[in-house]
């Protein structure tokens, strides 16, 4: 399946809400509360250091991550393409997810 973060990586979860990943030292949602229609109507978690801040517009430096995740996002903005840009900026690797192909 790729590359995986090790236990030494930085890792940052966009899009967390309800589930972060349980590697993520740092996480970021856009929603804060629960919205209908959101993802799975679960409370966002806060159990470690969460950012609001949308995907096209990450408040990290370059390369700030050592890995980044973004599981089931992507196929819900407005510029995929932005989104995904902004993802290798602020992230050395990562996972990204997403339902079907896109």
């Amino acid at each position: 399946m790729g590359v995986k973060a090790t236990r030494k990586d930085f890792v940052l979860d966009v899009g967390s809400g309800g589930h972060p990943h349980s590697t993520a030292d740092v996480l970021v949602e856009r929603f804060l509360d629960d919205l209908p229609g959101h993802r799975s109507h679960a409370p966002v978690v806060a159990d470690r250091p969460l950012i609001c801040a949308d995907i096209h517009n990450l408040p990290f430096r370059d390369n700030a991550f050592d890995y980044v995740i973004c599981n089931h996002v992507v196929e819900h903005v407005d510029n995929p393409g932005a989104a995904l840009a902004e993802i290798c900026r602020v992230g050395k690797r990562g996972f990204l997810g997403l339902p079907t192909e896109f």
